[in-house]
C-alpha cells in the first residue's frame, strides 16, 4: 500500500500523539506511585546519504531517525515497507520512524529491490543486507547504537519479508537469531492456505513475489513463515484488521503456529478495514501495543 502525500500528514499528526504514548507508556505499570517520571522525548536527527549494498550489489537508500543526546548506546528498528511488493517507498514509513526515533529507538526506513527486479528471496535478502548493515560497528560509532538490540517492523508486503527473515525462511540465508524481536501489521503468513484464506489481492501479490502461479508453485510451503517457525525465532507482535482485505485468518494461522512451537507472540485484531500502517491512525492501542512490545524486547 503506498500512502499518499496527504494522508501521511494524518498520520503524522496520530503519531505525535502516538509518540507521546510511547514514551509515557512505561509509566502505566507505576500509575499507584503518585509521583511517576516520564521518560524523555528525544529530539530527532535525520542524518543524509545513507544507503546499504543489497545481495546483487545494488545501492538502496535508508532514511534514518536518530534519537539526539540519547547518551547511553540506543537499541534499533528497521522499517520495512509495504506495497504489494511491486511498489512502496522507505518514506511511507517516515511518521513511525520519526515517534519511535522521539521515544528514544534508532529506525531505519529501508528500500530494497521490487518486483519485477527481482523476485523471492530478493526482497528479503536485501533487508538481511539492511540489518547487516545497521548492526555494523561503524552505525554504532556514527549514531550510538547498540548492534546487539536490533527489532524488525514490517507492513503489509513489509511484514511478509519481516516474518520470513524473523522464522529464518529457507533460501535466505539469514541468521534470525540478531533479531530481538519483530513486529508485523497486516502480513500474509501461509501461502499454502486454501484461496478463501488468502484473498484475491494476496494471491495476485505472491504470484509476483514468488515468481509463480499459485496454483501449482513449489516455493508457497517453503517460503511460509508458518512452515518456516520454529522454538528459536525471537518474540514476534502481529497486529491485523478484522476486516481489511488480507483475511484475519492468516495472522490468525500463524500466531497459533507460533504458540505451538513455543514462540513467546501476541496477536492484537483491529476492528475496521484499516490496513498496514493505517491501523496506527485509527486504533491507539495498536501504538501501545507496539511500543510497550518494543520497550520489552529491546530492553537493555
Amino acid at each position: 500500500m503506498v500512502i499518499g502525500r496527504g494522508a501521511r500528514g494524518v498520520v503524522a499528526r496520530f503519531l505525535a500523539v502516538g509518540a507521546a504514548v510511547l514514551v509515557l507508556a512505561g509509566c502505566q505499570a507505576a500509575a499507584a506511585d503518585p509521583t511517576p517520571t516520564p521518560s524523555p522525548t528525544y529530539d530527532v536527527g535525520h542524518p543524509q546519504g545513507l544507503g546499504y549494498s543489497a545481495s546483487d550489489g545494488s545501492w538502496f537508500a535508508i532514511d534514518a531517525c536518530i534519537p539526539e543526546a540519547a547518551g547511553d548506546a540506543v537499541p534499533a528498528v528497521v522499517l520495512v515497507h509495504g506495497g504489494s511488493f511491486t511498489g512502496g517507498s522507505r518514506t511511507d514509513l517516515a511518521p513511525v520512524c520519526d515517534a519511535l526515533a522521539a521515544a528514544g529507538m534508532a529506525a531505519f526506513s529501508v528500500d530494497y529491490r521490487l518486483v519485477p527486479w527481482g523476485v523471492f528471496p530478493s526482497q528479503a535478502q536485501d533487508v538481511a543486507s539492511a540489518i547487516d548493515w545497521v548492526r555494523a560497528p561503524e552505525q554504532a560509532d556514527a549514531f550510538g547504537l547498540d548492534p546487539d538490540r536490533v527489532a524488525l517492523l514490517g507492513a503489509s508486503a513489509g511484514a511478509v519479508i519481516t516474518a520470513q527473515l524473523a522464522t529464518g525462511v529457507t533460501g535466505i540465508g539469514f541468521d534470525n537469531s540478531v533479531l530481538a524481536g519483530a513486529v508485523m501489521l497486516s502480513g500474509g503468513y501461509d501461502f499454502t492456505a486454501p484461496s478463501d484464506g488468502l484473498g484475491l489481492d494476496l494471491i495476485s501479490a505472491l504470484e509476483g513475489y514468488l515468481g509463480c502461479d499459485i496454483a501449482s508453485c513449489a516455493a508457497l510451503g517453503t517460503a511460509s513463515p508458518v512452515t518456516a517457525a520454529s522454538a528459536d525465532d525471537p518474540p514476534m507482535l502481529l497486529i491485523h484488521s478484522d476486516s481489511e482485505f488480507i483475511p484475519l485468518d492468516q495472522a490468525e494461522r500463524f500466531a497459533d503456529r507460533l504458540t505451538e512451537v513455543g514462540v513467546d507472540n501476541e496477536l492484537l485484531v483491529v476492528p475496521g478495514e484499516a490496513h498496514a500502517e493505517w491501523i496506527y491512525q485509527v486504533d491507539p492501542a495498536a501504538v501501545t501495543a507496539t511500543a510497550d512490545f518494543l520497550r520489552t524486547v529491546l530492553a537493555g
